[in-house]
C-alpha cells in the first residue's frame, strides 16, 4: 500500500492527475491569493480536489510501478491490484490514509464512501492585515495641512521664479554690451591730406608674364600665352602603378611612332602647337607634333602597347611634369 501512495503522489506532481480504479480520480488544483474574513492575505497554494467511485483505468499507476521497480507489466498490475485491495481494507476498518502534505483519505462512517480532507500547500507564509485607525483631530487638521502645503509649493514656485528671470535678464545684459562693442569704430589716427601735383611716368612691362603657369617653365622664360584643352573624347586610359623596367623604347625617332602616343596639349593650330614645343621640349623628354584627325597635339612619348607607354612615360617623367597627361591610340 505505501508503494500505491507514493506513486499517487509522484504522479500528482509530475501529471497533476491520477486515476485509480475502485477508489477514484485524484486532481491538483491551485488557488488563487484571497483574503481571509480574519484579515489576513491567503497566498497561493495547491491542493487536490477528489471524486470517489470514478470508473478509471489503472495504465499510468501500473506503468510508473513498472519503469519503477523494473518490473514487466503484468507484475505490476498485479501489485495494483493487492495495494488497492489494502487500501479498501484500511478505509473501511475506519483509518484515515495520509497522502503526502496534501490532505487525508478516509470513509464516511454513515455511508461508507470514499472521501477526501484536503489541505492547501503554499509555499508563502499568510499575511496579516490589520486596519490603519484614523483619529477625528487628524481629519479635522488635514485641510489646514494640506493648505500649508500648496502655499509652501507656491513659495518655492516663486522664489525658482525670480532666479530664472534674474539669470535671463543678465545673460540678456551681456548679449546687449558684447553687440554694441563689436559694432563699434576702431580709433584710427587721422591723417592730414595736402593738395598736390605730380607727374606719372608710364612705363611699359618689360617681361610679360603668363597668364596661366605652365608645367617646366621658369619665371624669366619668355613663350606667349597657350591654351591647352584637354579632350576626353579622344578616350584616355588611367596610368597604372607598374614596377619601373629599363625599357629603351623612349628613343624612339619620328620616322617610326608607335600605335599608342601619351599626348600632353592638345592646341587649336600647327602655330600654336609649335610654340608649346619649342618652350617646353627637352633633351631628356623631346616632344613632337602629332596631326591626327584635324587637331594638333603634342605628344611624348610613343609604344607599340599600352603598357609598354605607362613604363616609358613613368621612366622619363611625364606624368610628374604633366600630370593631365592623356593616351592616345593612333
Amino acid at each position: 500500500m505505501d508503494t500505491l501512495l507514493r506513486h499517487i503522489n509522484y504522479l500528482l506532481l509530475t501529471d497533476g492527475l491520477v486515476a485509480i480504479d475502485g477508489i477514484g480520480v485524484f486532481t491538483l488544483q491551485c488557488r488563487s491569493a484571497c483574503i481571509n474574513a480574519n484579515g489576513s492575505i491567503s497566498a497561493p497554494a495547491l491542493y487536490i480536489s477528489f471524486d470517489a467511485g470514478v470508473c478509471a483505468d489503472n495504465a499510468d499507476i501500473i506503468d510508473s510501478i513498472s519503469l519503477a521497480e523494473n518490473i514487466s507489466y503484468d507484475e505490476a498490475c498485479a501489485k495494483v491490484i493487492a495495494s488497492s485491495a489494502m487500501l479498501h481494507e484500511a478505509l473501511s476498518h475506519g483509518e484515515h490514509v495520509p497522502l503526502g502534505d496534501f490532505g487525508t483519505l478516509y470513509a464516511r462512517p454513515d455511508t461508507g464512501e470514499l472521501a477526501f480532507d484536503a489541505r492547501y500547500c503554499s509555499w508563502y507564509p499568510e499575511l496579516d492585515i490589520s486596519p490603519i485607525e484614523i483619529k477625528e483631530h487628524q481629519i479635522a487638521d488635514a485641510p489646514e495641512r494640506e493648505d500649508d502645503n500648496i502655499r509652501r509649493r507656491r513659495e518655492t514656485f516663486a522664489r525658482y521664479l525670480r532666479r530664472t528671470a534674474s539669470s535671463a535678464a543678465a545673460i540678456a545684459l551681456i548679449a546687449v554690451i558684447a553687440f554694441v562693442m563689436a559694432h563699434m569704430p576702431a580709433n584710427e589716427k587721422s591723417v592730414s591730406q595736402l593738395a598736390s601735383m605730380g607727374i606719372e611716368k608710364i612705363q611699359g612691362n618689360k617681361t610679360e608674364e603668363p597668364v596661366i603657369a605652365l608645367p617646366g617653365q621658369s619665371q624669366a622664360s619668355k613663350s606667349a600665352l597657350v591654351l591647352i584643352l584637354n579632350t576626353p573624347a579622344d578616350g584616355c586610359a588611367p596610368a597604372k602603378i607598374r614596377h619601373r623596367q629599363a625599357v629603351e623604347e623612349s628613343a624612339e625617332t619620328d620616322n617610326a611612332p608607335g600605335r599608342y602616343c601619351l599626348i600632353v596639349a592638345s592646341l587649336a593650330s600647327q602655330k600654336e602647337a609649335e610654340t608649346f614645343i619649342a618652350a617646353h621640349s627637352t633633351t631628356e623628354m623631346p616632344l613632337r607634333l602629332l596631326a591626327e584627325q584635324g587637331r594638333w597635339r603634342v605628344c611624348a612619348v610613343t609604344a607599340p602597347t599600352l603598357e609598354e607607354l605607362n613604363v616609358a612615360a613613368r621612366n622619363l617623367g611625364v606624368y610628374d611634369a604633366y600630370p593631365s597627361a592623356w593616351a592616345f591610340r593612333r
